[in-house]
């Protein structure tokens, strides 16, 4: 199974219930690549209900029927995500694998420097946390959503959002105004913001090195159903490989190649073109 987040824009969210604004992205699951492209091409597009859709190229089906050579491709993978001790040791050893099949097949491999994923989980969830508060607070049973019929209007707000949203989601509104919150929002809300611009501006630059970057998708095998529930650190920690590439608006490919969850491809802003492609040739590849 292919799962694809495009390119921040790409795709228009009208309809959606917001979550993290700036970060939220609508792609499309299939089997095959094929699949993947066809449906990319038909949600892609600008909408006026939506304004941060940006005009894309479609991606051409023709590059799924020829062959790829590794030789025109430029690499790249974080050694702090490679180096990270969560990472469970057999899914760094075939990462590393794939890693050394690239270079036997003729791609140039460049090791990269980036932040810990430590910064990068809490710089997400902060910002992410920020905005779902905001989002979420015209859910009040007045306005929007079901409506509380108590006897005032302080009951009624709290009888609506105590039932109709879940813990994880009031753990994600009550962190939101806490970082929000006066006193709080310039030492942590504008410091991840800042952040964030810094991230972004380091992917620019390794999009002039490299054409791609080969990443893990999580750090371990995915846990039991409900299992993370319970553990709301280690569900966040699961995301230390995706929230990165999420931050910098990158379009990002997994594909079920390399580890026994797959492997990560991102490119540049609006490249979906030569992450598909590249995906085709790993399944030559690995």
């Amino acid at each position: 199974m292919y799962g694809l987040k495009p390119t921040y824009g790409r795709i228009s969210r009208y309809g959606l219930m917001a979550y993290a604004s700036s970060t939220d992205c609508v792609g499309p699951f299939a089997n095959s690549l094929e699949d993947i492209t066809l449906v990319l091409n038909i949600m892609s597009g600008k909408d006026y209900h939506d304004q941060t859709t940006i005009k894309s190229t479609p991606v051409d089906l023709s590059i799924l029927e020829t062959k790829v050579s590794a030789k025109k491709y430029t690499v790249g993978y974080y050694k702090s995500f490679v180096e990270n001790e969560a990472l469970d040791p057999q899914m760094k050893a075939d990462f590393m694998d794939s890693i050394k099949k690239l270079k036997a097949a003729g791609a140039e491999i460049k090791e990269l420097d980036f932040y810990d994923v430590d910064t990068l989980v809490a710089t997400y969830y902060m910002l992410a946390m920020a905005e779902t508060a905001s989002n979420l607070s015209r859910l009040d049973g007045t306005n929007y959503g079901s409506r509380a019929d108590e006897k005032t209007l302080k009951e009624g707000y709290m009888l609506c959002r105590s039932e109709n949203f879940t813990d994880e989601t009031k753990r994600r509104i009550v962190g939101g105004n806490q970082v929000l919150s006066q006193g709080h929002s310039e030492e942590i809300y504008l410091k991840a913001r800042s952040l964030r611009t810094q991230i972004m501006n380091s992917f620019d630059q390794e999009f002039k090195e490299t054409d791609i970057i080969l990443s893990p998708v999580a750090p371990a095998l995915p846990p039991k159903i409900g299992e993370n529930l319970k553990k709301p650190l280690s569900m966040y920690l699961s995301d230390a490989y995706t929230v990165g590439f999420s931050l910098g608006g990158l379009p990002t490919l997994t594909a079920p190649k390399g580890t026994e969850i797959g492997i990560q491809i991102t490119a540049a802003k609006g490249q979906e073109q030569t992450i598909i492609e590249f995906a085709h040739l790993l399944n030559e590849v690995l």
